[in-house]
């Protein structure tokens, strides 16, 4: 994809600042809004364990929780909160609200 995401805006984050915290690589899955806003279906990075999910995604968009501040977030499959620490997580996936039945 030539550095580019699928909307074709250029991908500048590679590598979330940790400081001296050791790094990990996360894959990060956007859903249905979160993609459109982020603009990535999924994305691997390199970030500190002690750095929490609000952390992350606030780093690629600072207006995210404005533009979707109902949006849940998971830890390798299950429901976590924005503030804890990714730890030993190896896929963070970004659930915005789900309506319709």
């Amino acid at each position: 994809m030539n550095g580019q995401d699928r909307d074709g805006r250029k991908k500048e984050l590679s590598k979330i600042d940790m400081g001296s915290d050791s790094s990990q690589k996360l894959k990060i899955v956007a859903f249905a809004q979160a993609r459109s806003v982020l603009g990535f279906d999924e994305k691997v990075l390199s970030v500190g364990r002690s750095q929490s999910p609000r952390e992350i995604v606030l780093a690629m968009e600072p207006l995210f929780f404005e533009k979707i501040p109902a949006a849940r977030v998971a830890l390798d499959c299950r429901y976590a909160s924005w503030d804890q620490p990714i730890e030993e997580a190896q896929e963070m996936a970004i659930i915005p609200p789900v309506s319709g039945g």
